[in-house]
């Protein structure tokens, strides 16, 4: 194994271990346990951390919806209206990239799942 393919490995482990506790915070505000606005600051820095490093280790892709989800949250006014919507389809995609390891753009399957993430986005900020 390489350098890179480690350093590629560590980021698909650690990117796994923080969607599961970003998944966990999804699922307490589903639940009503906790604070909406810590959970969508804690939500929000989970994908801040997926978007900054994703590029750096090969997975463009990741950073890209990490980039959709830091901005949809930062322009969330008020925590209680989070979108479940675009939560389960954002770490759903997420966790088929690390499940999979698509690194790179995910060529054209890529550009389809970013696609239908934008329009999920857009329906819910209408």
């Amino acid at each position: 194994m390489t350098d890179t393919d480690d350093l590629k490995h560590q980021y698909l482990e650690w990117t796994g271990n923080s969607l599961d506790e970003m998944a966990q915070y999804v699922a307490d505000f589903k639940a009503g346990n906790g604070e909406p606005a810590v959970l969508k600051e804690s939500i929000y820095g989970i994908a801040h951390n997926v978007k900054g490093m994703g590029s750096g280790f090969g997975f463009p892709l990741m950073t890209e919806i990490g980039e959709l989800m830091s901005t949809y949250l930062i322009n969330l006014k008020n925590p209680q209206d989070l979108s479940m919507d675009i939560m389960d389809a954002s770490l759903q995609s997420m966790k088929v990239i690390v499940d999979n390891a698509i690194d790179g753009d995910g060529g054209a399957k890529g550009a389809e799942l970013v696609s239908k993430l934008k329009i999920i986005y857009q329906k819910n900020q209408s």
